[in-house]
């Protein structure tokens, strides 16, 4: 299901894979896959993210804008993710955090901490509030004592890769046009405003000064 563009010599015996580009710098690669290459729908994915098993955080009311997260607890760049989203969660904004365990044998007990808490949202915010520190789970937050949460999680991860995202974090909106749109990766701040549909938020937290 995936596309890419590749090139034949003119003697049409050799076939080139890799990013072609001309005299001039241009990554010819770039626009003709923007030429050429069919555009994913995903609209009949993005209703099932609303089937997931998620952690809503910010405005809960009336939001000006929704936008979902995949995140794995064990994840620095969906933590620093975290932080810049909190002014704009603030200014309307709803974040649904999809948890996913990718990185480490502890991202799944963390998960299954997550969303099996009577308050998802307390849970989640005080998990990435001591992100980096020790952990343990207890006897009632594993796979084992949570099989069916265990399965949530998994197929929270497999609807990460239907949408093409590779790795955390990974976020997926739907524009003003009602187009959805995919970031992978940890935005810039100076993408966040176009993600969120708001003013620009100030933000100072130290740790986010590389991704300005």
């Amino acid at each position: 299901g995936r596309h890419s563009v590749v090139y034949t010599t003119a003697d049409a015996k050799t076939l080139v894979a890799g990013v072609l580009i001309d005299e001039k710098g241009e990554n010819l690669s770039s626009k003709y896959e923007e030429e050429h290459i069919p555009k994913p729908d995903y609209s009949g994915l993005y209703l099932q993210l609303e089937k997931t098993a998620y952690v809503t955080e910010g405005t809960q009311d009336n939001p000006k804008q929704v936008i979902y997260a995949f995140t794995d607890a064990n994840c620095p760049y969906c933590h620093y993710t975290w932080q810049a989203l909190q002014p704009y969660e603030q200014a309307g904004l709803q974040v649904r955090w999809i948890p996913v365990a990718v990185i480490r044998p502890t991202s799944m007990d963390k998960a299954i901490a997550i969303l099996s808490a009577k308050d998802k949202t307390a849970a989640f915010q005080k998990m990435e509030a001591n992100h980096g520190k020790e952990w343990t789970p207890s006897k009632e937050v594993t796979e084992a004592a949570q099989p069916e949460i265990a399965t949530q999680v998994r197929q929270n991860a497999a609807l990460m890769q239907q949408f093409g995202i590779a790795g955390t974090p990974g976020l997926v909106w739907k524009d003003a046009k009602g187009d959805v749109q995919i970031k992978g990766g940890m935005p810039r701040l100076s993408e966040i405003p176009t993600i969120t549909g708001l003013s620009e938020q100030k933000n100072t937290h130290p740790a986010l000064e590389k991704f300005r």
